[in-house]
């Protein structure tokens, strides 16, 4: 800490220097006087931006390019030698005031220290330090540091009023320092906890999860609900409810997850403060779906052992589960496989063999895979999972030879049952003459209806036969054309079982020949002899499926 301290030391005197005024002030001055660490240094000063750029880009200051830059409205921040230092130019009280819509009058800048403390948030906050470490305290910051105090600089109302956001940050004084927020203050974050519904959601956000990165986020989350400020967060009110009743030390993701199985629907405004969104959504999910932790082999696997915690843990602080910590590990490391890595057989294998452009099927059947190994439905060797994987391909028309560039569609399923029901329907003779000549007078205008009835009454019983009997002998040609043209399918189904039976011993071939340092020296060009042993198992199938045929 004193070497940060000591670099910060160097840059204000380089603008005392230089005729300029300069101070540290907030948290680096405060965690001084009290005795603990502190994460940041804040220095003011009455140089303007421009004028510390041009000092600090000196050859004497070892700040490179790009590492002065503005951080967020009147703050400058300078890298130093791998330290962080923001800078403000010196403000007027004035400034914080604001007019009847809320909307903030332009800020006034001053060349004074003492208007600039009073426009600092908390007291405790509103103390300068010097480069020799004298303290300048114009609101009794001192005091309320030996007394553990948090109150505001000046009226709580006006300072709520111009910056909603200070409600929360009082919180994040009280859980870093466990203070007593004075009755006044604390009186008035709650008359004005409303005004936070309006507030940016990214500084909720970083107050929030600075709440509950400090020692005493219990009492700070506690005091949070007491107050009822919780019913002014936009989407979170609902989590810290449940935190403040059961309180454990969390991450604020973990709230949000919180919150969201909650509300049973996810607040994007929040997912900057999520590290890895597709996690996220997945602990979620596990979590909304199945509340009492009870993961079945699928879901274990599918999500991983750190989700499935974590939707244990998010369902038992809303009260929904108990822990099951170790039940869900105890599962976990019972599994054949627990990732999809462990299988021996990846995607890259069904590229090399199959003309499959998808990744979206290949995904799906390596997913089966998996699953198939994890309920003991297939070995987890690559043979075993080669022939699932074909057949897999073969169900979703993917079929393919040894030379790897035909493909097949699925050959179409014949509804034998259909086709003999149509051709030997039993109400075929009652229905006939219904069928062929009543039913279809409704498409005739009444003269040839007429002419049409004189037809059928003309028909006698032997011509009725002979019609019958004719369209019967069409029915069984049609229905012999369409066994036959079965039977060439299925021929060609088996053909393809064969060459994919035989892929499967020309690969175990070849990867023996490969092993085989003996064989292997005998040939001179590997890829050269794997393409001829390959095109004649191809050229050999053909000819024999050509035999057959005639």
């Amino acid at each position: 800490m004193q070497a940060y301290l000591n670099k910060g030391k160097e840059l204000i005197k380089l603008l005392l220097n230089n005729g300029y005024e300069a101070y540290f002030v907030g948290e680096i001055v405060r965690n001084i006087i009290i005795g603990v660490k502190y994460k940041r240094a804040d220095i003011i000063t009455n140089a303007d931006f421009e004028t510390i750029r041009r000092l600090y880009k000196t050859p004497n200051v070892n700040v490179f390019e790009g590492d002065i830059e503005i951080e967020e409205e009147n703050s400058l921040r300078v890298t130093y030698q791998d330290y962080d230092f923001y800078f403000h130019q010196f403000m007027n009280k004035d400034s914080m005031s604001i007019s009847d819509n809320r909307i903030a009058f332009t800020k006034h800048y001053s060349k004074n220290l003492s208007d600039d403390l009073a426009t600092k948030n908390f007291t405790i906050n509103a103390i300068a330090m010097s480069y020799s470490g004298k303290l300048t305290d114009v609101d009794e910051g001192c005091e309320d540091i030996k007394s553990k105090k948090i109150k505001t600089v000046g009226s709580p109302r006006q300072k709520f009023n111009a910056q909603p956001i200070e409600i929360l940050n009082a919180l994040v004084l009280a859980s870093e320092l466990k203070f007593r927020i004075s009755d006044k203050t604390y009186s008035m974050m709650k008359k004005k906890a409303k005004l936070l519904q309006k507030e940016e959601i990214y500084k909720i956000a970083i107050a929030l999860e600075n709440i509950l990165e400090y020692e005493y986020s219990k009492y700070a989350i506690r005091l949070l609900v007491r107050a009822k400020i919780h019913k002014y967060i936009p989407s979170l009110t609902k989590g810290l409810l449940k935190l403040a009743c059961k309180f454990k030390k969390i991450s604020f993701e973990e709230l949000l997850l919180m919150n969201f199985v909650l509300n049973k629907e996810i607040d994007e405004r929040y997912y900057p403060f999520v590290h890895n969104e597709e996690t996220f959504k997945k602990i979620y999910e596990l979590a909304l779906a199945n509340p009492k932790a009870k993961y079945d082999i699928d879901a274990l696997f599918m999500n991983g052992l750190d989700v499935c915690l974590e939707a244990n843990f998010i369902n038992y602080m809303i009260g929904k589960s108990r822990i099951k910590t170790r039940s869900i590990k105890k599962d976990f490391n019972n599994l054949p496989i627990k990732k999809k890595s462990e299988l021996k057989y990846d995607a890259e294998e069904i590229y090399r063999i199959a003309d499959v452009n998808d990744a979206n099927i290949v995904n799906d059947v390596i997913n089966q895979a998996c699953l198939a190994v994890l309920n003991g439905n297939l070995e987890n060797d690559y043979n075993s999972i080669q022939s699932f994987v074909l057949r897999a391909l073969t169900e979703r028309g993917i079929l393919y030879d040894l030379d790897r560039q035909r493909v097949f569609k699925p050959v179409e399923e014949i509804n034998e049952e259909e086709v003999l029901k149509k051709t030997f329907n039993s109400d075929y003779s009652k229905n006939f003459f219904d069928t062929n000549y009543r039913n279809n007078q409704n498409a005739l205008n009444e003269d040839e209806r007429n002419i049409s009835n004189q037809i059928s009454q003309s028909i006698n019983s032997d011509d009725f036969t002979d019609h019958r009997l004719r369209i019967l002998e069409e029915r069984l040609d049609e229905q012999d054309r369409l066994l036959k043209e079965k039977n060439e399918r299925l021929k060609e189904l088996e053909y393809q079982k064969v060459l994919e039976t035989t892929s499967k011993m020309v690969n175990n071939a070849l990867d023996f020949v490969k092993r085989d340092s003996q064989v292997n020296s005998m040939i001179n060009d590997m890829t050269d002899f794997e393409l001829r042993f390959r095109s004649f198992m191809v050229e050999y199938l053909e000819r024999d499926k050509n035999n057959e045929e005639n």
